[in-house]
């Protein structure tokens, strides 16, 4: 890939990330970034009220990835 195909595919990353971010304020959750997989970030979607994790493993560090919040915010 190139430079110019990196800086797109990181732009559009980023901007998912934000729409999944207003979405889940919008439910009433909080989206955190948990750590990488792969080399790409994975998330975790929190209850802001009681800190605790609603979707994603907190115990095992697992975290989603934004495909998975995608479904995660729609089910709920």
């Amino acid at each position: 890939m190139s430079r110019e195909g990196e800086r797109r595919a990181g732009a559009a990353h980023g901007n998912a990330e934000r729409r999944m971010q207003r979405l889940a304020e919008q439910k009433g959750l909080r989206l955190e970034r948990s750590g990488t997989a792969d080399g790409r970030p994975t998330y975790w979607l929190m209850d802001p009220r009681t800190d605790s994790v609603v979707a994603g493993d907190a115990d095992k560090r697992f975290g989603l990835s934004l495909e998975e919040v995608t479904e995660a915010l729609r089910d709920s």
